[in-house]
């Protein structure tokens, strides 16, 4: 099977565009995919760990039980569950433009939030808490995407 590097900026169409920066914000957050990770679903793995992300089963950061030793409900309601739902801007990392921005109620809490494994796939495992690739304040991506 081969592999073939794309270097994506995903960030970069928003380069030429001549809106207000309100509008941006508003068409990111209205045409985005909703992520239903910790939002409608959970995965229970084969050792009994419990996903919020069926793509980031690798990622202790996202297991937030485990089905041997807590009810589904325990977990669903656990207090790293509904830490990773409302995370608070406030534990945001200070080089992620989410720790200032002025929608991020609205992006992160409201609107069914970011897709974790985009973020990861695009800026590495240790930024986590960046911002959506294709959100308008998201830096260049980082890695390369394999397609």
């Amino acid at each position: 099977m081969w592999a073939v590097p794309i270097r994506v900026l995903a960030n970069s169409l928003y380069n030429n565009v001549n809106k207000s920066q309100k509008k941006k914000n508003n068409d990111f957050i209205e045409n985005r995919v909703l992520c239903t990770a910790n939002y409608s679903h959970l995965f229970i793995l084969p050792d009994g760990k419990v996903t919020i992300c069926e793509q980031l089963y690798w990622n202790s950061k996202f297991i937030v039980g485990d089905i041997l030793e807590s009810s589904l409900a325990e977990i669903w309601t656990s207090d790293k569950a509904k830490y990773l739902y409302n995370l608070p801007q406030k534990d945001i990392s200070d080089e992620s433009s989410c720790k200032t921005c002025k929608v991020y109620t609205i992006c992160r809490q409201q609107s069914g939030g970011v897709c974790w494994k985009e973020v990861i796939a695009a800026y590495g495992t240790d930024k986590w808490d960046y911002p959506d690739p294709s959100c308008p304040h998201a830096p260049n991506i980082y890695n390369d995407i394999y397609l």
